[in-house]
Formats: C-alpha cells, structure tokens, sequence
C-alpha cells in the first residue's frame, strides 16, 4: 500500500534509478505522498477522481505541480528534465501527436 516507497528503494538498488532525479506521476495524493518518501518529484495528473479528492489533501503537505492530464504532465516533466525550471504549475508544453505506450 502507498506510500511505501519498497519498490523504488528496489529500482534504485538493483537498477541504479537515480532517485532524487526521478519522478512520479499519479492521479491521487497518496502518489505525491509515495514520491516524496522515496526522495523523487511528484506531478499530480488530472483526472475526474483527481478533482473530487483534491480536498482531502494534508494541509501540512505543499501542493505538488498539478496538470489537467496524462500528456500535460508527461511534457511538464520533459521540460524540467531538458534543463528548465524545476517549481511552478506546468506549462502548457506541445504534446507529440503519438505518444508511446509503457510497458512496466
């Protein structure tokens, strides 16, 4: 159950990830809570069960960079990878036209 960060801390030992240089992106709070036990940065992507849980955020916690979807938030995070701005609200980046499927 998130946020145990177990398997990044796995990633990171028996792959190398880089951690601190990683992101994660995910549709709830737990997933922003889940990246900074781990030591990563966090996008929160939009969606409609996004928008309804939103309040239950911590007010103790900051609001991660938030972005209305999936492909929005994929580009916010190229752009901060390329050497831009690492704070703020994502920008509206072009999106290619065909994005590849992951596989994990």
């Amino acid at each position: 159950m998130k946020p145990r960060p177990g398997l990044l801390h796995r990633a990171r030992d028996e792959l190398g990830a880089d951690l601190g240089a990683s992101w994660v992106i995910g549709d709830q709070v737990k997933d922003m809570e889940l990246a900074a036990a781990a030591g990563c940065r966090g996008v929160l992507a939009g969606t409609r069960f996004t928008a309804k849980r939103s309040e239950r955020s911590s007010a103790s916690h900051r609001s991660p960079p938030s972005s209305r979807d999936l492909p929005e938030a994929v580009s916010f995070v190229l752009a901060r990878s390329r050497g831009g701005r690492d704070s703020g609200a994502p920008r509206r980046c072009p999106v290619p036209p065909r994005v590849p499927s992951l596989t994990v």
